[in-house]
């Protein structure tokens, strides 16, 4: 994904900005994905991100997340770094939804459970009380069984 040129924007200050990508570059080896990307996204926009499969539209997102590093550039996001200690991205202050279902096949069902519990920032007692509803409410099997192994 290329994004050498950006909309005019009404020249918002720093700390008005959602998101801040600059010089922005991700490489898997060889296969440059993202070649120095700029956005901004001020707070309180909508923005979309469009793009055939493959151009780096998930890429960016994980890099904007902290889930992926990046090889070059800077993003902020909030006014600080992706997965700054304590800033709660994603989380309360950045809601992420994937394209594809967020559930991983090799996580148990408590480990699901629980990793979402620590995205939302609940204790782990909240976690474990959450937990023993769901699987009571949703007549779950056993903590332990797979996700990719529910029917």
């Amino acid at each position: 994904m290329k994004a050498d040129q950006e909309a005019p924007l009404p020249s918002p200050g720093l700390e008005c900005l959602a998101i801040r990508c600059r010089e922005v570059c991700r490489s898997y080896g060889k296969l440059k994905v993202l070649s120095n990307l700029n956005l901004t996204v001020p707070q309180g926009h909508i923005y979309g991100l469009l793009g055939p499969s493959g151009c780096g539209k998930t890429t960016l997102l994980k890099c904007i997340l902290g889930t992926l590093k990046i090889s070059r550039g800077h993003i902020s996001v909030l006014g600080k770094p992706p997965a700054f200690p304590g800033h709660q991205v994603p989380g309360r202050m950045v809601g992420y939804m994937p394209q594809d279902l967020a559930l991983y096949n090799e996580f148990s069902i408590s480990d699901t459970l629980t990793f979402f519990g620590r995205i939302h920032g609940l204790s782990a007692m909240d976690t474990q009380a959450r937990m023993d509803f769901l699987v009571d409410f949703l007549d779950l099997p056993h903590n332990s069984s797979l996700v990719g192994k529910l029917r």
